[in-house]
């Protein structure tokens, strides 16, 4: 098996994206929680959560659910898929990685 790596393109306390590669295969994993466990519970924030993750899906992301309120979605891509999935990632959640 070959050593893997990864690479961070952004993070926040409540959502990590970045590259993971093993070999030649490569692909995009995001991880989001959907509520931050010392905090009053906003639906309002869950639901924009719960939209960034349907469009996840529909852009062929993988989800699943781990303890803490977290969702890991993978997608693996190409070498020439690359830059459009890290943009379209990082632009799904900028507002959370403190981007524009």
């Amino acid at each position: 098996m070959e050593p893997e790596s990864f690479r961070l393109l952004g993070e926040s306390a409540d959502v990590r994206v970045g590259v993971r590669q093993q070999g030649e295969e490569l692909g995009i994993e995001v991880l989001v929680r959907l509520s931050s466990p010392e905090l009053e519970f906003r639906p309002g924030a869950v639901r924009s959560i719960l939209d960034r993750l349907d469009a996840l899906c529909e852009n062929g992301y993988r989800l699943t659910a781990q303890d803490g309120w977290w969702v890991v979605c993978e997608k693996a891509v190409t070498v020439e898929g690359m830059d459009a999935e890290e943009s379209f990632a990082l632009r799904l959640f900028a507002d959370l990685l403190g981007g524009p």
